[in-house]
């Protein structure tokens, strides 16, 4: 007969390892989750409180945080760690995120809500409804906890809490300075660019310069590159191309531009290096490397590399190889 305690365990084991794997996907690639925070602030700014904008400098600081946590508090709800405390704080983790997924969607400003990183996307409905569930396991467990109150299933919990925080911390920082350890884009290696196409390529395109405030919208991540008006998407899909990336050219230092010049001095062999970077942004950079500037949309821009800084490599439109700036020596 199906006992109660049977339901507790499975919300438990439900909860927990959805909160892990939902912080070690957003610690995979942690600078597009800040991205996702960006646009989730700049909604809220637009439509309901301006007092939003005063947290966009630390977007990043804030998906290492929230990553963090939701890692850490997984970790302590399976363990059955502290118990009220970790129940506590993913309640309310989970009531905040069911409101924001909630004015989102019915906002309709937002296609994704990052909820699950790369690895799985979800609309706002369906992150939504995802909290709901959530939600209800653990009203379950906190039922269980205020009727019958479980002992904490093995010794030196904290010091596994303290683990999964430190993993978490070093994961977050190391695909902060570096790619993400797996690859979920479209634009992982061995993908074929061909396939990402826009369905009319000989349409009226939008102007490269232009911003939206449709957030997330599909027209910001269509692989559409231009060289002033000029669409230049077919050269860039022919031949043996490098797209060296740099999404913010304004505030490159010293050293990563040093870092720049010497690989465009001394390029892979039988490859054609091309400046890549928003509109209106790498004018003042591609004199310096001598270069060619192609332009894009921003959030295709961060799709493509998952950093601010690096390289793609391209065969005949099919990705052979994705760098950090740091590991451009490295380019074979």
């Amino acid at each position: 007969m199906w006992k109660i305690e049977y339901t507790a365990l499975l919300a438990n084991i439900l909860v927990g390892s959805t909160f892990i794997f939902s912080g070690l996907a957003k610690l995979n690639d942690l600078r597009s989750f800040a991205h996702k925070i960006e646009e989730y602030l700049r909604v809220l700014a637009s439509q309901l409180t301006g007092w939003a904008r005063l947290f966009l400098p630390y977007t990043v600081c804030l998906a290492l945080a929230i990553a963090t946590a939701e890692v850490t508090f997984g970790t302590a709800v399976v363990i059955y760690w502290h118990r009220y405390w970790t129940l506590l704080s993913l309640l309310l983790l989970t009531l905040f995120f069911t409101a924001l997924t909630f004015y989102t969607a019915i906002s309709k400003r937002i296609v994704s809500c990052g909820c699950f990183g790369g690895a799985l996307e979800l609309a706002p409905w369906q992150s939504f409804g995802k909290s709901i569930v959530l939600l209800s396991l653990i009203g379950v467990l906190c039922w269980q906890e205020s009727s019958q109150p479980v002992v904490a299933m093995m010794s030196g919990g904290g010091w596994i809490v303290a683990g999964a925080l430190l993993t978490a911390l070093s994961l977050g920082s190391y695909t902060l300075r570096y790619l993400p350890v797996i690859d979920w884009s479209p634009y992982k290696v061995g993908s074929d660019l061909h396939q990402h196409l826009p369905p009319s390529p000989n349409a009226t395109l939008e102007d490269p310069s232009s911003s939206t405030e449709q957030f997330g919208h599909a027209g910001d991540s269509e692989l559409r590159i231009w060289q002033g008006a000029k669409d230049r998407i077919r050269d860039v899909l022919t031949g043996n191309k490098v797209l060296l990336i740099v999404q913010a050219p304004e505030i490159l230092t010293t050293k990563v531009l040093q870092e720049l010049q010497a690989f465009v001095n001394n390029p892979p062999s039988d490859t054609q290096i091309i400046l890549l970077s928003k509109a209106g942004n790498g004018e003042i950079l591609a004199p310096l490397l001598q270069l060619t500037l192609y332009t894009a949309q921003p959030l295709l821009l961060q799709r493509m590399l998952q950093t601010s800084t690096g390289a793609l490599h391209l065969r005949d439109g099919v990705v052979v190889g994705k760098w950090h700036y740091r590991d451009l020596k490295h380019m074979a």
